[in-house]
């Protein structure tokens, strides 16, 4: 159940740490990019799209207005067999920021818009108690106090203005200039203001002031499909390797309805290195200033550490020894806030980023539209690698060769996933594909290699059997030891799993996946109780420590496919959910209801079925069981459940007790589909039935939800009115 409460972001990763003074000086000595550095990023490139790591995907390296490199592989859009060319044009999402704050400075600059003043001088909707103290910067720096967004669906305003006002409705995340919060709300404020400021709407003004001059002909707001390349832009799709889905297509409606500060901009490789070619040169282009040095200084200027949306948790990058900072709608890399800026840019939360560094002269550029891809992240490792830790030489140190190999892994949420170990120079790694790749510290003494990133909380050892060959890597991170064994054979991902398993049976000893799931209903109260079932009530509370957010829900299930579901996250506001069997919804705070459909509702009709148990194979068109595993120090059976949309869920159920212990699934969301492992424990008696009374849920970006249920009731009479559409 407590799928419905589960909201998250894409954080997988903390900032590396390592010796940041050795960084810094590696950056600020001008670098020469070698004809072989450049043939390895072409290779890196070509092993994301080999690999699905991307759809397809775009490479621009630029130094001193001369291109280096410009490459493109994969699709834009696969259905169709459409190449990835160079300057295919990509919904650039939250790259429009740094445009948007480039237009306001503009405005600023003229005497026009006040930094300091307040917001509601300007915005009459700002003009309440609670938002009367957020001012112009606080806006441009993510200090606003307002929330992530009050959007649910990009068509819940039908302007720009009622949009902002709504915002202004919304309940403040804390008081303003006191933390950052990354907010796209604040940055469409910041859009309002532009276009209050210059009497113009905000695609008129950024065409007028920055796309037109800057030659960006390629760059358009995406509220009108007949832009001449409205249809040269790539299918967005979502996901991950072997399971992207196309999420939007030219021949679906507009994604916007108007332009945004946020987002709506789209745009090519080439394009938007035009505009940091700009910054870099002091707001020039070509005799004419498009902006004033004080106003790139603004935009530069760190004001917080870059935190990840909707999470106090510090921006991952692959930039070693640097730090993520936020200025005015800019990215800034630096060893700290009191160094000089490394280098500055901004990403897409599609897969598109662009980074400058001024020392060097030099842009780069990687752009797709693979959300949930992880490749611009790995990008930046590769970058940092490659250009300036000196690993291009093709040359590796004798004594590291021994230790090169590939492992397959099999625990926690790696399933046969093969881990690589690679040396470049006088450096080791540990490639990890559904996450990056990883520097491994060489030890001064012993055996345990530590992650660059962390290393005092993961360690690699190598295992060597008894002529001394490494035959397996021993994962040591939180307390906990896994091991991961060298592949050698094709037999070797059965060997995987028996090596990181204990106890496990041959295959004809294990009992049926249905057999497995017929026990769980019968330690959970019987099928008689399952068929007796015609409600459940659920009441609780929700705490995800990372965002410091804690709350209340109320979850309600009945026969015919009815649910309500009403959560209180205190600050972060009301969200409401629910099905009157006909018609599912989901209400985020202020903003209007939506309709949930596709694999969001899927998902939430099986969740509000009380006898689903019953008929699994109404919801998976295969079921088995792949093994045994231990989960906590506790022997679990390992059913694989294979849905008809090909998504696949591993649940574990205790081979003791028959409880279900874990459950690696996908979450469907309106933005796509996320992993998540949720844990389960604390199984009591609920009238005729057993549950469980607490849950954590494991998200992407190290988030935790822990879900406490305090009652658990069934069979009460409910109000069918709390199912209807609001």
């Amino acid at each position: 159940m407590g799928r419905f409460l589960v909201s998250a972001t894409l954080t997988l990763l903390s900032a590396w740490i390592v010796r940041a003074e050795d960084t810094q000086n590696a950056r600020t000595q001008p670098v020469t990019i070698s004809e072989r550095a450049l043939q390895l990023l072409s290779a890196e490139l070509a092993r994301y799209v080999e690999q699905d790591r991307t759809v397809g995907a775009e490479l621009l390296v630029i130094q001193a207005d001369k291109v280096l490199l410009h490459e493109s592989l994969g699709y834009s859009d696969r259905e169709s067999e459409r190449k990835w060319q160079n300057n295919t044009v990509c919904n650039i999402r939250s790259m429009t920021k740094s445009l948007t704050s480039a237009a306001a400075q503009i405005l600023i600059d003229r005497g026009e818009l006040q930094v300091d003043a307040p917001v509601a001088k300007y915005l009459p909707s700002f003009r309440t108690e609670a938002t009367r103290a957020i001012t112009v910067q606080h806006v441009l720096t993510h200090r606003s106090g307002l929330p992530l967004t009050i959007l649910q669906s990009p068509k819940d305003f039908s302007s720009l203005s009622e949009q902002v006002a709504a915002s202004a409705q919304a309940e403040l995340q804390f008081e303003p200039g006191t933390k950052f919060w990354y907010s796209d709300a604040g940055a469409d404020v910041v859009a309002a203001l532009v276009e209050k400021v210059s009497g113009e709407t905000m695609d008129q003004f950024v065409q007028r002031e920055l796309i037109k001059p800057l030659g960006m002909q390629n760059t358009f707001y995406g509220i009108d499909s007949g832009h001449p390349r409205f249809q040269d832009i790539a299918t967005l799709y979502l996901g991950g390797p072997k399971s992207w889905s196309a999420f939007w297509k030219t021949s679906d409606d507009l994604f916007y309805p108007f332009a945004w500060g946020s987002q709506t901009l789209y745009s090519t490789a080439t394009d938007y290195t035009k505009f940091l070619s700009m910054l870099l040169n002091r707001g020039q282009i070509g005799e004419r200033s498009v902006l004033n040095t004080s106003a790139i200084r603004r935009m530069v200027d760190p004001t917080s550490r870059l935190t990840g949306m909707g999470t106090e948790k510090p921006m991952p990058t692959g930039f070693r020894g640097l730090q993520a900072y936020y200025g005015q709608m800019l990215v800034t890399y630096r060893v700290d806030e009191n160094s000089p800026v490394v280098a500055f840019g901004h990403s897409g939360s599609d897969g598109t980023i662009a980074w400058a560094w001024p020392k060097h002269n030099l842009i780069i550029a990687y752009f797709t539209q693979s959300r949930g891809g992880q490749t611009p992240l790995r990008m930046e490792a590769a970058i940092d690698r490659l250009l300036f830790s000196g690993a291009d030489d093709g040359q590796v140190a004798e004594r590291l060769k021994p230790y090169m190999g590939q492992f397959t892994a099999n625990f926690a949420q790696f399933q046969n996933e093969e881990f690589t170990v690679s040396a470049q120079g006088e450096k080791l790694y540990l490639d990890v594909p559904s996450q990056m790749t990883f520097e491994l510290l060489e030890p001064e003494q012993g055996n345990l290699w530590a992650f660059a990133m962390a290393p005092d909380k993961i360690q690699v050892e190598f295992v060597r059997d008894a002529e001394d060959a490494i035959v397996a890597l021993r994962m040591h991170q939180a307390g906990h030891t896994t091991e991961v064994p060298l592949k050698t054979t094709e037999g070797s991902k059965e060997e995987s799993t028996e090596t990181n398993t204990k106890s496990m049976p041959r295959k004809a000893e294990l009992p049926t996946a249905e057999a497995i799931i017929a026990k769980f209903v019968e330690v959970t109260g019987g099928r008689f109780a399952y068929e007796a079932s015609s409600s459940m009530s659920n009441q609780g509370s929700l705490v995800i420590p990372r965002a410091g957010i804690k709350g209340s829900f109320e979850l309600i299930y009945a026969n015919g496919g009815k649910w309500c579901m009403q959560s209180d996250l205190g600050a972060t506001g009301m969200e409401k959910s629910g099905s009157d069997g006909q018609v599912a919804w989901a209400q985020a705070g202020a903003a209007p209801a939506r309709k949930l459909q596709g694999a969001e509702l899927l998902q939430a009709q099986q969740e509000a079925d009380l006898q689903a148990r019953l008929h699994p194979k109404k919801y998976y068109e295969s079921m088995k069981t792949i093994g045994i595993e231990k989960i906590q120090d506790e022997d679990c059976y390992r059913v694989e459940l294979k849905s008809s949309s090909g998504d696949v869920t591993i649940e574990y159920f205790s081979t003791v007790t028959g409880f279900l212990v874990r459950r690696r699934s996908k979450q469907s969301l309106p933005v796509g589909k996320i992993d998540v492992i949720e844990e389960f424990a604390d199984y009591r008696a609920a009238g005729d039935r057993i549950a469980w009374h607490t849950s954590v849920k494991h998200l992407p970006g190290g988030i935790d939800v822990i879900i406490k249920l305090e009652k658990v009731q069934f069979n009460q009479p409910i109000d069918a009115a709390r199912f209807k559409l609001p």
